[in-house]
């Protein structure tokens, strides 16, 4: 019953997840098409067999050997005029992962004994669509979370008792925030918060020091909630060109750094491993198309 309500949980998420991939490829290919490229027709006559072409600039005028990149007035207004009524962002994101409440399956040590109380390194991906208005934007989106961490059992006496150990999960969310980016005309620093729905696969090992024989397990919980609050710092102002550039060829609007902490809840299912955390910080580059 417990493999088969897992396998239920995982469908549900998978078909969320799906559902939210295609919609995040619905939006790309309408932005594609609103941004599409215009071809202007050449109305002159063609040149005729040994006539040469007219020189529409004067020989007179000076020439440095530079290039002059003229963009058009739309690329080159403030966010607030040039963003529409929607939009994609893409991130990658680092933060800290501490479940002090978890216990081994194992021999139910307790997680700060096994990994002396360090947290887990964990690396996010996050996709998302953004509806623009007046007074800022809301989002929608999914994550995918990896976290690791070795370490060895170890006593009050910091001795060694047993074989290393190791921690693994994956954790699969799906995503809403409020970012406040209308403060000002370039959103040069947005305050944003957000919840998440997640789940989580997780693996735990032991490798005994007499018998090399690695003992393994692993499960899965059910949804529970997470919250984060942070601010994006908008970084285009380091190189303007190269951010006006991106803009005409990707559609790139901006390049945030993102600041947050974050603090997951476990879930009500108690037959699940307890993974909830304290406050955890973060940081990692977000776009906005």
């Amino acid at each position: 019953m417990k493999i088969l309500k897992g396998s239920l949980n995982h469908l549900v998420l998978t078909s969320l997840l799906m559902l939210s991939l295609f919609l995040f490829a619905k939006e790309a290919f309408a932005q594609v098409e609103e941004s599409g490229i215009s071809v202007i027709e050449n109305s002159e006559e063609p040149l005729a067999i040994g006539e040469e072409p007219e020189n529409k600039f004067a020989d007179d005028e000076p020439n440095d050997g530079t290039i002059e990149v003229i963009y058009a007035p739309e690329i080159q207004a403030p966010y607030l005029e040039r963003q529409g009524s929607s939009g994609i962002t893409a991130g990658l994101s680092y933060s800290e992962f501490y479940p002090d409440k978890f216990r081994s399956e194992i021999d139910n040590s307790s997680y700060d004994e096994m990994f002396q109380s360090y947290p887990m390194d964990m690396i996010k991906l996050d996709l998302g669509l953004k509806y623009n208005t007046g007074v800022g934007s809301f989002g929608v989106g999914a994550s995918i979370g990896y976290a690791k961490i070795d370490g060895q059992l170890r006593d009050q006496n910091g001795n060694r008792l047993g074989g290393p150990r190791d921690l693994s999960v994956i954790k699969y969310a799906l995503t809403g925030n409020y970012t406040l980016d209308t403060l000002f005309n370039e959103p040069y620093v947005a305050p944003y918060i957000g919840g998440e729905v997640f789940t989580l696969n997780w693996e735990e090992k032991d490798l005994k020091n007499v018998d090399p024989t690695r003992i393994s397990k692993s499960g899965s919980t059910s949804f529970a909630l997470g919250v984060t609050a942070g601010v994006l710092i908008q970084l285009n102002w380091i190189d303007p060109d190269s951010s006006l550039a991106a803009q005409k060829a990707a559609g790139l609007n901006n390049t945030f750094l993102d600041l947050y902490v974050n603090q997951f809840n476990t879930s009500n299912n108690e037959k699940d491993k307890n993974f909830e955390t304290a406050m955890n910080l973060g940081g990692g580059i977000k776009l906005e198309f």
